[in-house]
């Protein structure tokens, strides 16, 4: 038997890894929906796999990329263990139990999902950024590669940001996090998360990091529709 190719093993990966999040999100929206607990519980489990699809649908995984998941990782952890702890970045919240343990009242996974979100936003950015270049005359122009430089971390940080939006009240809802005084939600928790994904978006362009990989971009938009629906039931 000949010996699978590795363009071939990359598809034949996005496809399983896209199937697997669809059947993963649609059986935890309809348990949620049921009122399961069970599933809310899962939502550890569930961020860990999609990290792991990330990860293993990528082509060549590259040292860059390994350490934009380092940078993202103790940028997001360091920026959620000060607003905890200050009201400052965000506002005043702390977390519960459903995300799992961690440090000084972060959950590990916290940072996990900073570089998940950021590099699923950067996907449907690219793709975005992409197709507006196709659609203009000067696509040729030598300075497209600069003002994709700057479009894609802004344009992702812009989809980051409003991805967080539809999710906050779900996770409220859920238990992954609870926000103090009247429970209100303010506005510069959306500008701190506009800023800080702007920067780490920025790093990842000034690494390279290729927006080949299709996983991501599709987990935003399963993720996305995941929140709508149970924003929109609750």
């Amino acid at each position: 038997m000949p010996r699978t190719t590795w363009p071939t093993s990359s598809i034949n990966r996005l496809k399983t890894a896209t199937a697997a999040a669809i059947v993963i999100h649609v059986a935890g929206a309809i348990g949620i929906l049921l009122g399961a607990e069970w599933f809310v519980r899962m939502t550890p489990v569930n961020l860990l796999v999609m990290l792991l699809f990330a990860l293993w649908t990528e082509r060549e995984p590259s040292r860059n990329l390994l350490t934009y998941f380092a940078t993202a990782w103790m940028v997001g952890m360091a920026s959620e263990i000060v607003g905890t702890h200050t009201g400052i970045l965000f506002g005043n919240y702390a977390y519960g139990t459903v995300l799992g343990p961690g440090i000084l009242g972060v959950p590990l996974l916290i940072g996990c999902n900073w570089f998940l979100t950021l590099r699923a936003s950067s996907g449907i950015a690219a793709r975005l950024v992409s197709a507006l270049k196709r659609g203009e005359a000067g696509m040729d122009d030598p300075r497209d590669t600069s003002r994709t430089q700057w479009a894609i971390p802004l344009t992702g940080a812009l989809l980051a940001t409003f991805f967080d939006w539809v999710m906050e009240p779900v996770a409220v809802k859920l238990g992954y996090w609870t926000w103090f005084g009247d429970g209100s939600i303010p506005v510069r928790n959306y500008l701190t998360w506009f800023l800080i994904g702007w920067l780490l978006l920025h790093l990842a362009a000034r690494l390279r990091i290729s927006d080949d990989n299709r996983f991501p971009a599709r987990l935003y938009l399963i993720q996305l529709v995941f929140f709508i629906l149970l924003r929109w039931q609750s």
